[in-house]
């Protein structure tokens, strides 16, 4: 990205990126994110005797890379949830031709929610639980405190 500001910036002095917003969008079968931050830059001016804090709203909507299973196809019926793996952070700021140049690194990750299909087995043999009497005298070993552990 490419900043302007009214003053001549001599020096970054700091820069934050807070308010962080994203949604996922589906658009012509392609999945989106689409979202807004701030950027905050504090910079010197007049040759480092001033400070100015410089604001500014960026907006984005970035392809995401989306493969479904067994070749099937995203619609309407699948809610498309985004997650932010590493939130928008500056990785690089420099000043040339008294502009700010700036550079953002984020990363996400969407999920497809949808119907699934299970398939059960079912069976007719059913067992009848053992009660408390029984589940002692099958599972309980009454010698087990006269074992010899040598």
């Amino acid at each position: 990205y490419v900043l302007e500001s009214n003053l001549k910036p001599s020096k970054v002095l700091g820069c934050w990126v807070i308010n962080h917003l994203m949604k996922p969008l589906l658009k012509d079968g392609l999945v989106y994110v689409e979202g807004e931050y701030e950027v905050h830059i504090w910079y010197a001016y007049d040759d480092d005797r001033n400070t100015e804090l410089h604001k500014e709203k960026i907006t984005y909507s970035e392809e995401i890379p989306f493969k479904m299973k067994k070749n099937e196809e995203l619609n309407n019926k699948q809610e498309l949830k985004a997650y932010c793996t590493n939130y928008p952070t500056c990785v690089e700021l420099k000043i040339q031709d008294e502009k700010l140049f700036l550079k953002i690194k984020k990363d996400f990750v969407v999920d497809a929610i949808g119907e699934a299909v299970i398939k059960v087995q079912l069976s007719d043999l059913v067992e009848e639980p053992l009660d408390l009497d029984e589940e002692i005298e099958n599972n309980v070993n009454p010698d087990y405190l006269n074992k010899d552990n040598s």
